[in-house]
């Protein structure tokens, strides 16, 4: 699809430039030709977070890096996926680079359990992304700010190459260590499903007091520190990033042992049956509720 043109995901920017923009770009499914030569490789492979196991399924990301080491092995492979904290340093140290599993065969363990050592690497770098869904071409051209989990030479020249390949100017360039890299990430990612769950505790509050809630909004919002973004009550939080159910937020459920983070074990599921109760009455001709 990419090579006619065409996105395969619903991003309208995405989609323009496709259409519009002389792009040098080209797909391939082919490993060889696609790591061969390559001075950098992007890894941004799905990582769902397993409820069995307890744990995010990198087993993708393992995979990858086994055919670059191969192919070439002066490349260096930058994660983009979401990963649980201090996953890059173990992969580093060797600990998840083996075989891939034979086909069908469970999920990723825990680094370090039930694994031996494998070939260390130290050409790989962690560098999360800050994408909403629908609209990651936007906010790769317009990022808040870049985040490379290295602070080296190399890693300030990936970081020029992500802001030469922007349009927004100035944008802010922090270079950490990889564990502090990828908990920036899990860390953003619950506070603003936290943020959601605050505002659905605000609006179910408010609903069930008779009160109006845009205005109860709009004056808490005022207040410089709270800010009036990202204020809107919803269904719940989701995403290929944010977990899709509170119970099983990886971040959460180890960094906040639920206590601090408690409304997002709560507050979804209490809008949900406000709304629910609110509006099933009415017989609406279509009304779907799902599980986050």
């Amino acid at each position: 699809m990419l090579n006619a043109r065409q996105s395969p995901i619903e991003d309208k920017e995405l989609q323009d430039y496709l259409t519009h923009k002389p792009l040098n770009l080209r797909a391939t499914l082919d490993k060889a030709d696609a790591y061969t030569g390559a001075d950098y490789v992007i890894i941004a492979t799905p990582t769902d977070y397993d409820v069995e196991t307890n744990y995010f399924n990198t087993r993708s990301i393992e995979s990858v890096v086994q055919d670059v080491l191969a192919i070439n092995p002066s490349a260096v492979m930058v994660i983009k996926s979401t990963v649980p904290v201090g996953y890059t340093a173990k992969l580093l140290a060797g600990f998840s680079v083996l075989p891939p599993h034979p086909e069908g065969e469970g999920n990723s363990l825990p680094l370090g359990e039930g694994r031996g050592e494998g070939n260390p690497t130290p050409n790989i770098l962690f560098s999360p992304e800050f994408l909403r869904e629908g609209r990651a071409l936007y906010d790769n051209l317009h990022p808040s700010r870049i985040v490379v989990g290295e602070v080296s030479a190399r890693a300030q020249q990936f970081a020029a190459l992500l802001q030469q390949g922007a349009v927004k100017q100035n944008i802010p360039v922090l270079l950490t260590d990889s564990t502090e890299a990828e908990a920036i990430k899990l860390f953003a990612n619950t506070y603003l499903a936290m943020r959601v769950a605050f505002f659905n505790e605000l609006d179910t509050y408010a609903a069930s007091h008779g009160l109006d809630t845009r205005q109860i909004i709009n004056g808490v919002s005022l207040d410089p520190r709270i800010g009036s973004h990202y204020n809107n009550p919803s269904f719940g939080f989701g995403g290929y990033c944010r977990p899709k159910t509170p119970n099983n937020c990886w971040p959460i459920t180890t960094m906040c042992h639920k206590t601090s983070c408690a409304p997002l074990w709560t507050a979804t599921p209490r809008a949900k049956t406000l709304l629910q109760t609110a509006f099933l009455p009415a017989s609406p001709k279509w009304w779907v509720f799902t599980d986050w």
